[in-house]
This record gives C-alpha cells, structure tokens and sequence, in this order.
C-alpha cells in the first residue's frame, strides 16, 4: 500500500501523472520501454506478455465498465493498472538491466545520483 500511496504523493507534487514522471527519470538513463501493464488485452502494449491465469479459477465478473461481463483475473479482473508504483511496471529486458545497473556505484549512469 505505501508504494501506492507514494505515486500519489509524486503525482500532487510533480503535477503529472506518476508514469509520466517516473518515465521522465527513466529517460534520463536511456530506459525507453518500461510502461505501467495493462489488463484488458486490446489496451496492452505491442510488446507486452500475454497474462496467464491458473485454470482451475473460475472467471470474475469484469471491474472495468468498458469491457462489461465476465474475465479471468489478469484479462479484466484485477487493475494492474491501480498498482502502478507498487510494482504494475512491464517492459524489456534491456531496459530491466540498465534500470538495474544503474543502483551500481561504478554504472556511467547511476539513478541514485
């Protein structure tokens, strides 16, 4: 719940959403691909997984107005989106290791600077 409420404090305090700010920061390292997951598979990002979900769970009623009826959890039942600072990012797996790299103290490009 903290990550959550961070993004929120980032958001009032940088004025724009937290995606946008946390990848303003991330640009600045040369991460390009990192995005906050989708749920809905029409909505996910050319690059993004296909979501699998344990086939003895039953489907849910959608939470989203714009795809009504019944889903499994990852494909409209639950809101990746909602979770964004607390961990709702997908991207490649270059990006993952510079993103990585840069908490090394002898990386050219260190985050924690």
């Amino acid at each position: 719940m903290g990550p959550i409420v961070l993004g929120r404090v980032i958001e009032k305090v940088s004025g724009q959403s937290y995606e946008s700010y946390a990848r303003s920061l991330l640009s600045e390292l040369g991460i390009t691909e990192l995005r906050i997951g989708h749920d809905l598979p029409a909505e996910r990002f050319l690059k993004e997984v296909q979501y699998y979900t344990d086939p003895s769970l039953y489907p849910v009623t959608s939470i989203y107005d714009r795809a009504p009826g019944t889903a499994t959890w990852p494909n409209g039942g639950i809101s990746i989106e909602s979770i964004d600072a607390a961990g709702g990012w997908v991207g490649s797996a270059v990006d993952l290791v510079v993103f990585a790299s840069s908490f090394v103290p002898s990386a050219s490009h260190s985050l924690l600077a």
